[in-house]
């Protein structure tokens, strides 16, 4: 009889370090309500998460291998892929880029998209990790604040009264013409 017996507590010890770690990946990319995504150097989609597949019309797996071209208008594909290209050819990331997104069923929503380079254990650039957040909400809250300063600076204006407009402090911060 011959036998061999191999210690194997450290291999189980980093398989049970490495499930913990993919644990925690799973659990953010399966519970933030921003798009989260990776791409190959041809701007293929690898890993998607749930966010990005609804915000897309599609589920993570079938989003696999395909590219914006697949699910956004031509013109907002065409920007992607060139900050894809831009961020993997220098290296440099895009940070809170606000764009206007148009999807293929015509619907739009205001996103801020940040792309980053993804390096391979050589340190060479892979593809990009992108995260997308809708900001839409705030897009409308930026333009009723907008139209309710605009709307303010023409009734002082337009008021037959002189009127002036002090700060807490006393100080003229506007009159208007009749003033």
């Amino acid at each position: 009889i011959v036998c061999i017996i191999k210690d194997v507590t450290e291999q189980k010890e980093n398989e049970i370090k490495i499930e913990y770690e993919q644990s925690l990946l799973h659990a953010i990319l399966d519970n933030t309500s921003d798009s989260i995504y990776f791409k190959d150097k041809e701007t293929r989609f690898v890993r998607v998460n749930k966010t990005k597949a609804l915000h897309s019309g599609s589920i993570p797996e079938e989003m696999i291998g395909k590219t914006d071209f697949d699910y956004f208008s031509p013109q907002i594909a065409k920007k992607s892929f060139q900050d894809d290209i831009k961020v993997i050819k220098t290296g440099k990331p895009i940070i809170g880029k606000v764009e206007e997104i148009i999807r293929l069923n015509n619907t739009t929503y205001w996103g801020s998209a940040t792309k980053v380079p993804w390096y391979n254990k050589k340190g060479e650039i892979i593809g990009i990790i992108g995260i997308t957040r809708d900001i839409s909400l705030q897009k409308k809250a930026e333009e009723a604040l907008r139209n309710s300063q605009q709307e303010f600076a023409s009734l002082f204006q337009s008021n037959p009264e002189a009127t002036i407009y002090l700060d807490k402090k006393g100080n003229i911060q506007n009159v208007n013409l009749r003033f």
